[in-house]
């Protein structure tokens, strides 16, 4: 399964991995471990860099941990090239942008805590999940393969 993770998952699942067990955090125990393939696209990639430089997560996680999370981003995520427009199916352009991504690898679902995205509830056949809805989502998976 190929599920697109929103900024706002991935900064709290690389805080959670340090500090606490969280439900992102728990998706990106996940994801290491192979449960699912996580995609991301250059925006994505670009807020999360523009994110982890500020005051907030640099007090919670030190210059390596922002590093290698980036790393492994780079590494490890499903990446695309190229999106294609999406222009108003969410209320801000930067959620089309988390819609363009999942569209343009054809992602099974969308793991977000933003409340807008979440109210859509689906694009075309993309599932759009809370934290906690997709790792419940993947406990069905894992349970009827």
């Amino acid at each position: 399964m190929l599920a697109i993770l929103d900024t706002n998952v991935w900064l709290s699942g690389f805080v959670g991995l340090r500090d606490q067990k969280t439900a992102p955090a728990e998706i990106l125990v996940r994801w290491r471990d192979d449960h699912f393939v996580a995609g991301i696209s250059e925006p994505i990639m670009r807020e999360i860099a523009r994110a982890l430089a500020k005051p907030y997560f640099q007090s919670r996680l030190t210059l390596p941990e922002r590093k290698a999370a980036l790393a492994e981003l780079e590494r490890r995520a499903q990446f695309s090239a190229s999106l294609p427009s999406i222009v108003g199916a969410a209320t801000h352009k930067e959620d089309d942008l988390i819609i363009a991504t999942a569209v343009a690898l054809n992602a099974e679902c969308i793991v977000t805590r933003d409340v807008q995205l979440l109210r859509l509830g689906s694009f075309r056949a993309i599932r759009i999940l809370s934290p906690l809805g997709f790792l419940e989502h993947l406990e069905r998976e894992l349970a009827n393969p």
